[in-house]
């Protein structure tokens, strides 16, 4: 085993690994054409179109409107809704960057409301050729962990609605760590989005991240949970394959280290299964979602990189009055799995990745490879909204599941919109419903993925990998009584293991009783989160500093050469209140 001074040398040297990245179109960026068209666009909806529907839905003909009558959703919820739908269809991909984007989703963690005195919870980093940031409580040590989530955002696979899931990670990760009584954290991938890079960039980008999880930190698989909202569904799914069944085309530079196995759990949120689906409700839910198929199959060419036949060109921004009221980008002609076959089509540049299971996961009927890739005993969960367009095609996906042998969850809302899990806490009202079920509380999402956490981290505790690991630590300063704290392991050498089944007890079902909420004052005796990362007499003084601050990123100089990679809380936070969720009943 290397040495433990050498871990901070390896990830500052992995910081800058080349990964072999597909480079498919320039730079989308905005123009004065672009930004009047936008403005014309959106201003109208904003202030007259949506207001005069909302209206008209809510007040004038409520008695007649699914929405209030079957649904129940609040105006304001279906006003962001219909909004967020309009500029995702609507609008080309530098203009729908203006609103969700990756600068945006880092400012409302440095001074919006997610992360108001928990500043010092999220660190940004750069490592292995990719990027991402960390979500955990300040003076922790990531490997002491006891499960780490490794969240891939949604976006269509174009833009970064990394900001949607914000406020629920860090609510979970306080939960865990506060009431818990479990040491966890979150690891958001920023991958490099389409259509400037093409499959599988993305993927190759997740490997590497999970690479640097359990290489470079020394993570054990055992206390991993990959999850990923829509696109992101999408990437975690075809990731889990590749770890099972190595796709050649999907690689890192062999200095990463061997491929690990595959992570202990799955969470999978309203997955974008299928690139080109022609389901019922692809047809049937779009006026009560968030998104729309026929925007969604063209960030899936964007993905893919593949151009549409001249017949079937997506339109360029137009002033046309038709684009307030009618979807200007037509449906996929087929289903995915057919795509390959029709006329024109069948001529387009990669057209046949529509058929493969790496990039649409749904076309893989083989339950072997569904039973390898997949966690079991329900620590592969699939959650889903009953009113978004990708019900059918999720449903399908956790059926194909289930007769595979995974054992799958499920966490399904009657009523819930795309991403409701993640919505409900970033939209405005949007967790109320008329649902006479469990998923009527606000908190019964987060819950379930406490639950999957906890669970987790309970197993790993008793994994026998993880035990050898656990004494394998033995640092020169393991014996001081006034340091508790366990150094990093060094890369693993070990060759790459085949994903095996799934081990432990039978699946325990996901609560649906609301627990203390997270943002609740901790009980007597237990320190605050701030009091918590003040404790810098049991950090060894030769260890460098991840953080400080407020997220900020720091040098190699600040960082030294030697010990373990720690994350303090700045003295600002100290005696801070934790925030209070919005949209709590």
């Amino acid at each position: 085993m290397a040495s433990t001074s050498n871990q901070p040398d390896k990830a500052q040297e992995n910081k800058h690994v080349i990964l072999p990245l597909s480079r498919a179109a320039p730079d989308q960026v905005l123009n004065l054409r672009l930004i009047l068209h936008f403005l014309a666009l959106v201003l109208p909806q904003i202030f007259i179109v949506l207001p005069a529907r909302i209206f008209v839905t809510h007040v004038l003909l409520r008695w007649r409107s699914p929405i209030v009558r079957v649904i129940g959703r609040p105006a304001l919820a279906d006003y962001v809704s219909k909004l967020a739908q309009f500029i995702l269809s609507r609008c080309h991909t530098a203009q729908v960057r203006i609103v969700f984007d990756r600068v945006r989703s880092y400012k409302l963690v440095q001074s919006g409301p997610y992360f108001k005195g928990c500043r010092d919870w999220v660190t940004k980093i750069e490592v292995n050729g990719t990027a991402g940031r960390w979500i955990a409580l300040p003076g922790t040590r990531r490997e002491e962990d006891d499960v780490v989530l490794f969240f891939v955002h949604g976006g269509g696979f174009v833009v970064d609605t990394g900001s949607n899931a914000q406020d629920i990670l860090l609510h979970v990760t306080k939960t865990l760590n506060l009431k818990k009584h479990t040491q966890a954290s979150v690891f958001c991938l920023d991958y490099r989005l389409a259509p400037e890079y093409k499959y599988p960039s993305q993927l190759i980008e997740t490997l590497a991240g999970y690479h640097y999880l359990v290489n470079t930190l020394g993570i054990s698989e055992d206390k991993i949970v990959i999850a990923g909202d829509s696109a992101g569904g999408n990437i975690a799914t075809a990731f889990l394959l590749h770890l099972a069944r190595p796709n050649p085309d999907i690689y890192v530079p062999e200095e990463l280290g061997p491929t690990p196995k595959r992570p202990a759990g799955a969470l999978l949120i309203s997955p974008f299964i299928n690139l080109a689906s022609r389901s019922s409700s692809s047809f049937a839910n779009p006026d009560y979602d968030f998104i729309d198929l026929g925007g969604g199959f063209r960030a899936a060419c964007d993905y893919v990189g593949v151009y549409p036949p001249p017949g079937f060109r997506f339109p360029m921004p137009s002033y046309h009055p038709r684009w307030h009221f009618e979807f200007p980008h037509p449906h996929p002609p087929t289903d995915g799995r057919e795509l390959h076959t029709q006329w024109g089509w069948a001529h387009c540049e990669g057209i046949e990745k529509f058929n493969s299971p790496y990039v649409n996961p749904i076309v893989c009927q083989d339950a072997e490879w569904w039973k390898e890739a997949c966690p079991g005993d329900g620590k592969t969960v699939v959650t889903w909204g009953g009113k978004e367009i990708f019900a059918d095609d999720d449903e399908a996906f956790f059926k194909q599941l289930e007769k595979s042998g995974v054992k799958p969850a499920k966490l399904v809302k009657k009523f819930g919109a795309h991403d409701w899990i993640l919505h409900d806490w970033s939209v405005p009202l949007a967790w109320k419903t008329k649902s006479k079920g469990p998923d009527k509380d606000f908190y019964f999402g987060m819950n379930a993925i406490v639950d999957l956490l906890s669970r987790i981290a309970k197993e790993a505790k008793e994994s026998p990998s993880v035990k050898r690991a656990s004494l394998a630590r033995s640092p020169s300063w393991a014996s001081r009584p006034d340091v508790k704290a366990v150094s990093p392991e060094s890369a693993k050498s070990s060759p790459s293991r085949p994903a095996g089944p799934a081990l432990g007890p039978a699946p325990t079902p996901l609560s649906s009783k609301p627990s203390a909420p997270a943002s609740a004052k901790p009980a007597a005796g237990n320190d605050s989160y701030a009091t918590t990362a003040s404790h810098d007499s049991l950090i060894p003084p030769d260890a460098p500093v991840l953080a400080s601050g407020e997220g900020d990123i720091l040098t190699r100089s600040t960082l030294g050469d030697s010990g373990v990679i720690v994350e303090k809380a700045s003295e600002k936070a100290k005696g801070q209140e934790k925030p209070k969720p919005k949209n709590r009943k």
